[in-house]
């Protein structure tokens, strides 16, 4: 399901909401966009249903994201 959200202040009306996930992702260009630059090392790969692999760009930690009226610290790959 999508649900509405904002991190920094920027909006975004349908972000996927999968309860089942292990990690949250985000692109590197939005990344960039939000200004967000303490991006650390990975430090693993990430495994896909379809069996492939890859690393992430970096980790990002304790993003918030606001959720209506809740602030939640989120990290993301």
């Amino acid at each position: 399901f999508v649900v509405p959200c904002s991190i920094t202040g920027v909006r975004f009306e349908e972000s996927l909401c999968d309860s089942g996930s292990s990690v949250n992702l985000m692109s590197k260009a939005i990344a960039e966009e939000l200004g967000i630059g303490n991006i650390k090392p990975p430090g693993f790969t990430l495994a896909f249903a379809n069996s492939s692999t890859t690393t992430p760009y970096g980790t990002i930690h304790d993003l918030l994201v606001n959720v209506g009226n809740c602030l939640v610290p989120t990290d993301f790959q």
